[in-house]
């Protein structure tokens, strides 16, 4: 069948497309796609949930009304859900709807025949900092939250933004709160939870009890009212179905976090068998439930997202030990910080231009550059004014990989996956939407 959004679809990717935010010294800078904040990235599906919930944000900026393709019934929704499926890329999502009956059937049920259409993550297109955009509707740049580790001015060090906890070394979780941090106020913008209780409006999420009380958690989960917590895939569906038939008729926003695919593209490939699987195995789930009438009212807004592709990566430039990057490596002030598909780099004093050369002598056929002021003025990680600190966190040199590459420094942190996100391409940019009315 065609799915009745198709076209739809195909214009925004192609407005996706045209939005160059950075001007990049490399040939391959059309290969490279940049968040659209303005409507058509998931930061915005925070302010169409307060928006359909009748409590909008004060500078609201909800996803273009194209996404819904004239059919969302202003006014008619009192419970909104958002299952947020990490890793499911809005390109492979339609490769496998090519070639996967299943899946696309799947698909056509979800979107009652509309089928998917693309957005944008965020800069860089990374878990934490795209969970913290989904949650506060904030973009990186407004929550301060610029990288999966970032330099920390305020205690003079690099620290992981996923165990809250200093690099290098091995640390206990959530040591930076230990030594001062306040995770209530670290990212400055309320929750969007805190935000719907003003209006009394309750907040429910679906979650493993693993993450809850962590502090990534604990930043994006201000002001919920009710967790429903499971330990494995089978209780996750059976706790979901539980969250939506008490909320059955209600007002009030269920938010729910399933890590699969992306954990399973980490082990095993992007694009592998057991990718594919767990994409279908989640579709097929999701499918079902919601076409039992216990869940349903006729007034709950479903929508089904993802926080970033995935692409494998096999190709790396180690700043700490291979020969031809030890100028990048000397140059460095504080070791490599953001995400290994998009670097972060503070230069020491007047060595910018040494970091450069050795890109355009070296690995120009792998790596690009931007200074970091250009880029936060070009709206990079969002428009100003910025969260205090971001300015020091986005440092002095942005360094990105084309797609099959990443950049790490093994001095501070050694990861060995096989499938990577957190860069530019469009494997990685490009994220699905899926909604029905049920």
């Amino acid at each position: 069948m065609t799915f009745s959004l198709s076209q739809t679809a195909a214009a925004l990717e192609s407005d996706i497309r045209a939005n160059r935010l950075l001007s990049l010294p490399t040939p391959w800078a059309d290969e490279l796609l940049y968040p659209s904040y303005n409507g058509l990235s998931l930061r915005n599906i925070p302010h169409s949930v307060a928006a359909a919930l009748g409590a909008p944000f004060a500078e609201s900026i909800p996803l273009d009304e194209r996404v819904w393709g004239g059919e969302l019934p202003t006014g008619q929704i009192d419970r909104v859900v958002v299952f947020l499926m990490d890793g499911m890329g809005y390109l492979y999502l339609r490769q496998l709807m090519q070639e996967d009956d299943e899946i696309r059937h799947s698909v056509e049920a979800l979107t009652n025949g509309r089928g998917p259409v693309p957005l944008t993550s965020v800069a860089p297109s990374s878990t934490a900092i795209a969970l913290t955009a989904l949650w506060t509707g904030g973009t990186p740049g407004q929550t301060g939250l610029l990288g999966t580790s970032m330099h920390l001015r305020e205690y003079s060090m690099l620290s992981s933004m996923l165990a809250f906890s200093p690099l290098p070394g091995r640390h206990s979780r959530e040591a930076l709160v230990a030594m001062g941090m306040n995770l209530g106020t670290f990212v400055p913008l309320p929750g969007i939870a805190a935000h719907l209780a003003q209006a009394g409006i309750p907040t429910y999420q679906v979650q493993d009890q693993g993450l809850m009380g962590s502090g990534l958690s604990s930043i994006l989960h201000r002001g919920v009212e009710k967790a429903y917590v499971h330990c494995s895939y089978s209780d996750m569906a059976l706790r979901l179905h539980d969250a939506l038939v008490e909320t059955r008729g209600q007002r009030g926003y269920v938010g729910v976090y399933w890590p699969g695919v992306d954990s399973i593209s980490h082990l095993y490939g992007a694009h592998s068998r057991y990718a594919h699987q767990e994409i279908k195995t989640q579709l097929t789930m999701l499918a079902r439930l919601l076409n039992d009438p216990a869940v349903q009212d006729s007034r709950t807004l479903v929508m089904i997202a993802a926080d970033h592709g995935e692409y494998d990566a096999p190709n790396i430039i180690d700043i700490a030990t291979l020969p031809e990057a030890r100028p990048i490596y000397e140059a460095s002030a504080h070791g490599l910080s953001g995400d290994h598909r998009l670097g972060i780099l503070h230069v020491r004093e007047g060595m910018a231009e040494q970091v450069k050369a050795t890109i355009d002598t070296h690995f120009s056929h792998a790596l690009t550059y931007i200074d970091s002021a250009e880029a936060l003025a070009a709206g990079f990680y969002g428009p100003a004014p910025h969260a205090l600190g971001t300015h020091h966190r986005a440092g002095d040199l942005l360094i990105i990989p084309r797609r099959g590459w990443i950049i790490e420094d093994t001095s501070v942190i050694d990861l060995n996956l096989v499938s990577w996100h957190g860069g530019l391409d469009e494997w990685e940019m490009l994220i699905p939407l899926l909604w029905r009315v049920i």
